[in-house]
């Protein structure tokens, strides 16, 4: 008699002749009891594999799921969307790269943007990355293969540094490209660089998007500057409105409106507490500002003000109202989602990262996610273009991933012998109907005093 046949999910007991799932326990069969090593190695098996919950689909189980069902997956009474369960397969077991030479240029500041290069074919465009250093340093990188038409550039290969087991010989050098530095392409200023914002929005492969990029005819790489305005105080961050015609900075003495046409400016909001951190929202006109004090303000910027607001720096007004809220501590990080504007993403200095409700300041946070660390840094959050994803870097100088939605903690390893401060995940335009289109963007850029990162998940 021929062996019975495998199938899916199913197990084939011999003595009863029948086909029992696989999930379930085996009728007949009583599990063996654990003794109590066994039990306290089991908890600390868990404990060091708090990322990888029991609840999660295994791949070939989730493809399986996908083929019969299709995009809604309903499992062990609980309901799934296939996109989201795909992308948190991706982020739990993601490549890093990290780029030789580049000790020191992204510690402070880094940002994505698109440019085009005159090559001997032609203008062609092309990824750019802008980093700045605690040194004062700005730098200009384009990332993939034109840059060798750079006069004497010079060229970083990535090494791969995560994962550390024997797999790591099938993460391919060649799957990231390489960057190109020209020496005419970095620029210094006197002090720190503590931000940098590309002007307007540019999506590659999308004409009928507007941004300054189409605006301009071709960008040069050389060292020059543009003084757009100055002020004789601290300035902590910035943040652009998506138009590309306003600009906000965070200082020790408030917030500032700069017109990047006429290049005038007003305060929108002065304080005795520095602004921290800034994220303009969808519209423009209102923008996110987060103090040292721990307080975060919805600041309109078409009302100016004309005295200054105290109560933002009294320790005992910290009451939140509609229009704001506060957190723990220094509030060092702000991500307004654009897929929904009533929600931004705050992280403060003591650890705290948490999900507001722009509604519901009053109530304070809706959403708290555990595992980060941190006590006096200024340490970025980044989110994936599809914003389901958030990812930061620890004082413990481990790199973390959360899901938005639920806040389970994806991924935790230590990948640098330094603190991850800075983050860009490139934004793009997501498609419900094809997430694997060119202009789903779901590797992010780090920046630490040992070099320059690149995570893309598997």
């Amino acid at each position: 008699m021929p062996p019975p046949k495998d199938l899916p999910g199913l197990y084939f007991d011999p003595e009863k002749n029948r086909y029992f799932p696989i999930k379930g326990p085996i009728p007949g069969l009583k599990r063996p009891s654990r003794s109590p090593a066994e039990s306290s190695d089991g908890k600390k098996k868990a404990h060091t594999k708090k990322t990888r919950p029991r609840n999660r689909m295994r791949p070939l189980e989730l493809l399986q799921f996908r083929e019969l069902l299709g995009a809604s997956i309903t499992s062990n009474r609980r309901r799934y969307k296939f996109k989201q369960e795909f992308e948190k397969l991706q982020a739990s077991s993601p490549r890093v790269w990290r780029y030789p030479r580049t000790a020191g240029v992204a510690d402070s500041a880094l940002e994505q943007m698109y440019g085009i290069l005159q090559t001997s074919k032609g203008l062609k465009e092309t990824c750019l990355l802008a980093t700045g250093g605690v040194n004062g340093y700005i730098s200009l990188h384009e990332v993939g293969n034109l840059g060798q038409c750079f006069a004497s550039p010079s060229m970083c290969t990535p090494e791969p540094v995560w994962p550390k087991e024997a797999e790591l010989e099938a993460c391919n050098r060649t799957a990231v490209g390489s960057i190109w530095s020209p020496p005419e392409a970095s620029t210094s200023f006197s002090s720190s660089i503590s931000c940098i914002r590309r002007i307007g929005r540019h999506y590659p492969c999308l004409p009928d998007v507007v941004s300054s990029f189409q605006r301009s005819s071709a960008l040069r790489l050389h060292r020059r500057a543009l003084k757009v305005n100055s002020f004789d105080c601290t300035i902590w961050t910035t943040d652009c409105s998506w138009d590309g015609t306003r600009a906000v900075i965070g200082t020790n003495l408030g917030a500032a409106l700069i017109n990047l046409e006429t290049r005038s400016s007003s305060w929108v909001y002065k304080t005795k507490s520095d602004v921290f951190s800034q994220q303009f929202d969808h519209s423009g006109n209102v923008v996110l500002c987060g103090f040292r004090n721990g307080a975060i303000v919805e600041v309109d910027v078409r009302e100016k003000q004309s005295r200054p607001s105290e109560a933002s720096s009294s320790i005992q007004r910290k009451k939140c109202s509609s229009n704001r809220t506060f957190m723990s501590s220094s509030v060092c990080s702000l991500v307004a989602l654009q897929s929904d504007d009533r929600y931004f993403l705050g992280s403060s200095m003591d650890g705290s990262i948490k999900l507001f409700d722009r509604h519901l300041l009053q109530r304070g946070a809706i959403q708290s996610y555990e595992g980060h660390v941190n006590s006096h840094s200024h340490l970025q959050l980044g989110v994936n273009p599809s914003e389901t994803l958030m990812i930061s870097g620890g004082e413990d100088q481990y790199v973390r991933i959360w899901s938005i939605k639920t806040s389970e903690l994806i991924f935790e390893e230590n990948v640098s012998n330094s603190i991850l401060s800075t983050v860009c995940w490139p934004q793009g335009i997501y498609s419900d109907e094809n997430p694997f289109e060119q202009n789903y963007s779901w590797g992010a850029w780090l920046g630490s005093r040992e070099g320059l990162f690149y995570m893309h998940g598997t």
